[in-house]
């Protein structure tokens, strides 16, 4: 690990000794991708072109307005439960 990373985290540490590395953590494993239906996207969030937006998560897309053409579209899942559809 390099020097200045390490010495952040040390910092960190003090601050906070209950804090946790994420890639420790059961928060950081990803069951699942849902594709965006763009490999840029796919490869921009997940590091794959074949992942995604993760499952089981709560994830927001922000840009500039007008960012796409008007023959562009995003794909939107919404999840609901069960009792409400």
């Amino acid at each position: 690990m390099d020097k200045d990373i390490k010495n952040a985290l040390d910092e960190i540490n003090d601050i906070n000794p209950f804090a946790t590395y994420l890639c420790d953590s059961t928060l950081s494993r990803v069951s699942g991708w849902v594709d965006t239906g763009s490999y840029v996207l796919n490869a921009i969030v997940s590091g794959s072109l074949f992942g995604g937006i993760p499952k089981g998560r709560v994830t927001m897309l922000a840009g500039e307005s007008m960012c796409l053409t008007a023959n562009q579209k995003i794909r939107v899942y919404t999840l609901q439960s069960p009792a409400n559809q």
